[in-house]
């Protein structure tokens, strides 16, 4: 049995997509009879079953392995994707779903899978403290705001395990060993107690959700379904959050500067009174005087 930060890189798949989203090189490494394996890359439906994802194309890479790539009689595999450029990692992808939701966004991308349960635990006592903070104050807005903390951002005890594919031939495959496409892995991961994305595409307010691809998959290879047509591209906000930023700043000085002059009013009114109470002669002073 493998630990979490035993991980390592048995065999890979190394590729590079050119301006065309096509491939311009592909190399492989740790794997047999690479002339058996079919490849694919261009643009595509997006295969996520999310009604916000609906009638949109996604740049995709499709490999097909065969079994005899990898050592004679294995059963289990731990697979994930990475993202580089310019030889930075940017993105990191493993098990579906999972590096979408909130309370990821900021960890996951941060290190190699080998590496992530470290960096989860950190995140999770990060978290847990501002938690406790906040949901230990009497006031409601605290209490209010804890609740959001732990909805979107405090991570789970299931959640200290890094982000991969884990797929075993011993099973039928679907997720969540492996996964096939039509798999609606939203309502299939809120089985498991995270519901969040089941929320959010009720958001449209359609009922019931969308349980199904807004294409029919492919029967053969790369199985994606068809790219939809190219069509005007929507033009971008030309309405900037600045000039609020701005004002607001505007404001908060007016505001402080009023209220630094409230302040040495009555400092100054304090001053008289006292100095008229204790010497008789009620002339006015200034604060510092």
């Amino acid at each position: 049995m493998t630990l979490p930060n035993q991980l390592k890189t048995s065999a890979a798949i190394t590729f590079q997509l050119d301006d065309t989203a096509q491939l311009s090189g592909v190399r492989f490494d740790g794997l047999r009879n690479t002339d058996q394996i079919r490849q694919f890359a261009g643009v595509r439906d997006d295969p996520f079953i999310f009604p916000d994802f609906f009638g949109t194309n996604v740049i995709a890479a499709a490999f097909s392995i065969p079994v005899t790539a990898f050592p004679e009689g294995q059963q289990d595999f731990v697979l994930w994707g990475t993202t580089h450029r310019d030889g930075e990692l940017i993105d990191v992808v493993g098990r579906g779903i999972r590096s979408q939701l909130p309370r990821f966004a900021l960890v996951l991308n941060q290190a190699e899978p080998p590496d992530q349960l470290a960096v989860l635990s950190d995140a999770k006592l990060l978290w847990d403290g501002i938690y406790e903070f906040f949901h230990n104050k009497r006031e409601w807005w605290s209490q209010a705001l804890s609740e959001i903390i732990r909805n979107n951002f405090q991570l789970r005890e299931f959640d200290l395990v890094p982000d991969v594919l884990i797929y075993s031939n011993r099973l039928p495959v679907g997720f969540p060993n492996g996964r096939q496409l039509p798999d609606d892995i939203v309502a299939k991961l809120c089985t498991a107690g995270d519901c969040l994305l089941v929320d959010l595409s009720l958001f449209d307010g359609a009922w019931p959700r969308a349980a199904e691809n807004d294409k029919e998959f492919l029967d053969e290879f790369p199985y994606l379904a068809e790219q939809w047509p190219y069509g005007p591209e929507s033009p971008p906000s030309t309405d900037s959050i600045w000039p609020y930023i701005i004002l607001l700043l505007v404001v908060l000085a007016v505001l402080g500067w009023l209220f630094i002059q409230l302040i040495r009013a009555l400092i100054g009114w304090l001053c008289w009174l006292v100095r008229g109470l204790l010497t008789g002669r009620w002339h006015t002073c200034t604060p510092g005087a």
